[in-house]
Protein backbone atom coordinates (compact mmCIF):
# COMPACT_ATOMS: atom_id res chain seq x y z
CA UNK A 1 0.00 0.00 0.00
CA UNK A 2 2.83 2.47 0.74
CA UNK A 3 4.61 1.34 -2.44
CA UNK A 4 0.83 2.50 -4.21
CA UNK A 5 0.65 5.55 -2.65
CA UNK A 6 4.72 6.20 -3.50
CA UNK A 7 4.37 5.67 -7.26
CA UNK A 8 1.71 8.00 -7.42
CA UNK A 9 3.26 10.90 -5.27
CA UNK A 10 6.12 10.56 -7.87
CA UNK A 11 3.61 10.71 -11.23
CA UNK A 12 2.40 13.74 -9.44
CA UNK A 13 5.90 15.09 -8.99
CA UNK A 14 6.99 14.27 -12.33
CA UNK A 15 3.52 15.77 -13.97
CA UNK A 16 4.25 19.12 -12.01
CA UNK A 17 7.71 18.94 -13.48
CA UNK A 18 6.75 18.45 -16.69
CA UNK A 19 4.00 21.18 -16.52
CA UNK A 20 6.64 23.75 -15.01
CA UNK A 21 8.96 23.01 -17.63
CA UNK A 22 6.67 23.18 -20.46
CA UNK A 23 5.45 27.07 -19.30
CA UNK A 24 8.83 27.91 -18.77
CA UNK A 25 9.78 26.76 -22.42
CA UNK A 26 6.58 28.75 -23.53
CA UNK A 27 7.65 32.02 -21.83
CA UNK A 28 11.17 31.96 -22.83
CA UNK A 29 10.13 31.26 -26.61
CA UNK A 30 8.00 34.57 -26.47
CA UNK A 31 9.44 38.06 -26.26
CA UNK A 32 8.79 40.88 -24.28
CA UNK A 33 5.77 41.67 -26.55
CA UNK A 34 4.38 38.13 -25.91
CA UNK A 35 3.63 35.83 -28.07
CA UNK A 36 2.19 37.84 -30.41
CA UNK A 37 2.80 37.67 -34.15
CA UNK A 38 3.71 41.12 -36.40
CA UNK A 39 0.64 41.97 -38.73
CA UNK A 40 0.66 44.49 -41.53
CA UNK A 41 -2.26 46.92 -42.62
CA UNK A 42 -1.81 48.42 -46.22
CA UNK A 43 -3.63 51.92 -46.53
CA UNK A 44 -2.69 52.21 -50.49
CA UNK A 45 -3.25 50.94 -52.79
CA UNK A 46 -5.61 49.08 -52.06
CA UNK A 47 -6.33 45.78 -53.08
CA UNK A 48 -7.66 45.38 -57.06
CA UNK A 49 -7.78 49.66 -57.15
CA UNK A 50 -6.55 51.62 -59.85
CA UNK A 51 -3.41 53.79 -59.61
CA UNK A 52 -2.96 57.04 -61.26
CA UNK A 53 0.75 58.26 -62.20
CA UNK A 54 1.11 61.37 -63.70
CA UNK A 55 4.59 62.34 -63.14
CA UNK A 56 8.11 61.23 -64.62
CA UNK A 57 10.07 59.20 -63.30
CA UNK A 58 6.48 56.80 -62.53
CA UNK A 59 6.65 56.17 -58.68
CA UNK A 60 4.00 53.70 -57.12
CA UNK A 61 3.66 55.34 -53.55
CA UNK A 62 2.85 52.65 -50.40
CA UNK A 63 1.81 53.28 -47.53
CA UNK A 64 1.55 51.01 -44.65
CA UNK A 65 1.25 50.35 -41.12
CA UNK A 66 3.57 47.29 -39.64
CA UNK A 67 2.56 46.09 -35.80
CA UNK A 68 5.68 43.98 -34.03
CA UNK A 69 5.05 43.70 -30.30
CA UNK A 70 8.52 42.39 -30.45
CA UNK A 71 10.33 44.79 -32.38
CA UNK A 72 11.35 44.79 -35.90
CA UNK A 73 14.10 42.57 -37.50
CA UNK A 74 13.43 43.78 -40.88
CA UNK A 75 10.87 45.33 -44.01
CA UNK A 76 11.03 44.09 -47.06
CA UNK A 77 8.83 45.14 -50.49
CA UNK A 78 9.06 42.91 -53.61
CA UNK A 79 7.28 42.81 -57.02
CA UNK A 80 9.20 39.70 -58.01
CA UNK A 81 12.15 40.79 -59.92
CA UNK A 82 12.67 43.65 -57.58
CA UNK A 83 13.35 43.84 -53.68
CA UNK A 84 13.81 46.75 -51.70
CA UNK A 85 14.70 46.95 -48.09
CA UNK A 86 12.76 49.53 -45.91
CA UNK A 87 14.67 51.86 -43.18
CA UNK A 88 12.58 51.69 -39.98
CA UNK A 89 13.16 52.77 -36.51
CA UNK A 90 12.81 50.95 -32.66
CA UNK A 91 9.51 51.82 -32.28
CA UNK A 92 7.02 48.53 -31.68
CA UNK A 93 4.23 49.70 -34.28
CA UNK A 94 5.84 51.79 -37.60
CA UNK A 95 4.36 53.79 -40.17
CA UNK A 96 6.03 54.24 -43.44
CA UNK A 97 5.67 55.75 -46.87
CA UNK A 98 7.92 54.15 -49.42
CA UNK A 99 8.05 54.87 -53.81
CA UNK A 100 8.97 52.34 -55.98
CA UNK A 101 10.12 53.24 -59.13
CA UNK A 102 7.60 52.01 -61.64
CA UNK A 103 8.01 50.89 -65.88
CA UNK A 104 4.88 49.22 -65.86
CA UNK A 105 7.06 46.14 -65.22
CA UNK A 106 4.52 44.45 -62.43
CA UNK A 107 1.32 44.55 -61.12
CA UNK A 108 1.21 43.51 -57.93
CA UNK A 109 3.98 43.98 -54.82
CA UNK A 110 4.33 42.06 -51.51
CA UNK A 111 5.46 43.19 -48.03
CA UNK A 112 7.47 40.55 -45.51
CA UNK A 113 7.70 41.95 -42.36
CA UNK A 114 9.85 40.04 -39.87
CA UNK A 115 10.00 40.35 -35.70
CA UNK A 116 13.25 39.84 -33.81
CA UNK A 117 12.03 36.50 -32.46
CA UNK A 118 11.87 35.83 -36.18
CA UNK A 119 8.02 35.45 -36.96
CA UNK A 120 7.06 37.45 -40.01
CA UNK A 121 3.82 38.52 -41.90
CA UNK A 122 3.38 38.71 -45.30
CA UNK A 123 0.43 40.51 -47.43
CA UNK A 124 0.44 41.19 -50.65
CA UNK A 125 -1.54 43.74 -53.36
CA UNK A 126 -2.74 44.44 -56.92
CA UNK A 127 -3.40 46.99 -58.66
CA UNK A 128 -3.67 48.51 -62.18
CA UNK A 129 -2.02 51.61 -63.43
CA UNK A 130 -3.28 54.03 -65.35
CA UNK A 131 -1.20 57.07 -66.81
CA UNK A 132 -2.07 60.50 -66.91
CA UNK A 133 -4.22 62.84 -64.43
CA UNK A 134 -7.28 60.93 -63.17
CA UNK A 135 -10.53 61.71 -63.64
CA UNK A 136 -12.73 64.26 -61.33
CA UNK A 137 -14.45 61.89 -58.54
CA UNK A 138 -14.12 60.53 -55.51
CA UNK A 139 -11.10 61.02 -53.26
CA UNK A 140 -9.83 59.47 -50.19
CA UNK A 141 -8.24 61.43 -47.50
CA UNK A 142 -6.53 59.93 -44.15
CA UNK A 143 -5.06 62.89 -41.50
CA UNK A 144 -4.71 63.36 -37.81
CA UNK A 145 -5.78 66.40 -35.79
CA UNK A 146 -2.99 67.30 -33.11
CA UNK A 147 -2.09 70.34 -30.63
CA UNK A 148 -0.03 72.84 -30.54
CA UNK A 149 2.07 70.50 -27.92
CA UNK A 150 1.47 67.65 -30.86
CA UNK A 151 -1.00 65.36 -28.74
CA UNK A 152 -3.99 64.11 -30.71
CA UNK A 153 -7.48 65.78 -30.40
CA UNK A 154 -10.17 63.76 -30.30
CA UNK A 155 -13.88 64.29 -31.11
CA UNK A 156 -12.74 67.35 -33.57
CA UNK A 157 -15.24 67.66 -37.13
CA UNK A 158 -13.12 67.96 -40.12
CA UNK A 159 -15.43 69.00 -42.99
CA UNK A 160 -14.81 68.72 -46.59
CA UNK A 161 -16.36 71.78 -49.14
CA UNK A 162 -16.14 71.66 -52.89
CA UNK A 163 -18.53 72.91 -55.56
CA UNK A 164 -19.90 70.91 -58.18
CA UNK A 165 -22.24 70.97 -60.32
CA UNK A 166 -23.66 74.65 -59.69
CA UNK A 167 -23.80 73.13 -56.34
CA UNK A 168 -22.06 72.64 -52.71
CA UNK A 169 -21.24 69.30 -51.30
CA UNK A 170 -20.27 69.34 -47.62
CA UNK A 171 -19.06 65.77 -46.25
CA UNK A 172 -17.96 65.70 -42.44
CA UNK A 173 -16.53 63.19 -40.48
CA UNK A 174 -14.86 62.96 -36.72
CA UNK A 175 -11.36 62.66 -34.97
CA UNK A 176 -10.98 59.47 -32.94
CA UNK A 177 -9.76 59.06 -29.66
CA UNK A 178 -6.17 58.55 -31.70
CA UNK A 179 -6.89 61.74 -33.11
CA UNK A 180 -6.98 59.68 -36.54
CA UNK A 181 -10.25 60.47 -39.47
CA UNK A 182 -10.68 59.10 -42.92
CA UNK A 183 -13.36 60.51 -45.56
CA UNK A 184 -14.43 59.75 -48.35
CA UNK A 185 -14.81 63.41 -50.17
CA UNK A 186 -16.38 64.55 -53.73
CA UNK A 187 -14.05 66.34 -55.78
CA UNK A 188 -10.47 67.43 -56.50
CA UNK A 189 -10.99 70.73 -54.89
CA UNK A 190 -11.55 71.17 -51.16
CA UNK A 191 -11.88 73.72 -48.56
CA UNK A 192 -11.41 72.42 -45.30
CA UNK A 193 -12.31 73.46 -41.89
CA UNK A 194 -11.78 71.71 -38.15
CA UNK A 195 -13.49 72.82 -35.32
CA UNK A 196 -13.66 71.38 -31.92
CA UNK A 197 -14.80 73.41 -28.76
CA UNK A 198 -11.90 74.97 -26.67
CA UNK A 199 -9.35 74.98 -29.65
CA UNK A 200 -9.18 78.13 -32.93
CA UNK A 201 -10.74 76.70 -36.10
CA UNK A 202 -8.63 75.60 -38.67
CA UNK A 203 -9.51 76.67 -42.41
CA UNK A 204 -7.17 75.50 -45.74
CA UNK A 205 -7.92 74.50 -49.25
CA UNK A 206 -6.50 72.21 -51.61
CA UNK A 207 -6.00 70.04 -54.04
CA UNK A 208 -6.05 66.75 -53.67
CA UNK A 209 -5.67 63.05 -55.65
CA UNK A 210 -7.60 60.26 -55.21
CA UNK A 211 -5.43 58.26 -53.73
CA UNK A 212 -2.96 58.41 -50.26
CA UNK A 213 -3.79 61.57 -49.47
CA UNK A 214 -2.24 62.14 -46.06
CA UNK A 215 -3.34 65.66 -44.02
CA UNK A 216 -1.87 66.92 -40.83
CA UNK A 217 -4.41 69.57 -39.42
CA UNK A 218 -2.82 71.65 -35.75
CA UNK A 219 -5.38 73.32 -33.89
CA UNK A 220 -4.10 76.10 -31.82
CA UNK A 221 -5.61 77.55 -28.27
CA UNK A 222 -7.04 81.10 -28.10
CA UNK A 223 -4.67 83.17 -26.34
CA UNK A 224 -5.40 85.11 -23.13
CA UNK A 225 -5.09 88.61 -22.67
CA UNK A 226 -1.44 89.61 -22.16
CA UNK A 227 -1.51 91.51 -18.15
CA UNK A 228 -4.76 90.27 -17.35
CA UNK A 229 -3.87 87.60 -15.08
CA UNK A 230 -1.33 90.25 -12.95
CA UNK A 231 -4.52 92.91 -13.10
CA UNK A 232 -6.95 90.50 -11.74
CA UNK A 233 -4.30 89.45 -8.79
CA UNK A 234 -3.74 93.41 -7.76
CA UNK A 235 -7.63 94.12 -7.94
CA UNK A 236 -8.32 91.41 -5.33
CA UNK A 237 -5.16 93.08 -3.69
CA UNK A 238 -6.59 95.96 -3.81
CA UNK A 239 -9.97 94.47 -2.29
CA UNK A 240 -9.13 93.19 0.83
CA UNK A 241 -7.48 96.04 1.85
CA UNK A 242 -10.53 97.90 1.60
CA UNK A 243 -12.44 95.53 3.28
CA UNK A 244 -9.88 95.43 6.07
CA UNK A 245 -9.62 99.15 6.60
CA UNK A 246 -13.26 99.53 6.74
CA UNK A 247 -13.41 96.92 9.70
Amino acid sequence: MKGAKTFMIILVAVALLVSTCTAIENTTSCGSGGCKDPTITVVTPEDGGTFYIDVVPAKLTIHAIVDAPNGISNITISTGKSHWSIPFNNELKYEFYYELPYAGDFDKFGIVVVDKLGKSDHISRRFTVVSGLPPEGTITVYGDVFDMNHTPISGATVSFETVKDGGTIFVNTTTGDDGKFKVNAIGLSQKVTTVKEGYIPNVMSGNFRPYDNNLTITLGTPKETPGFGLIAGLLAVFAVIVYCKRR
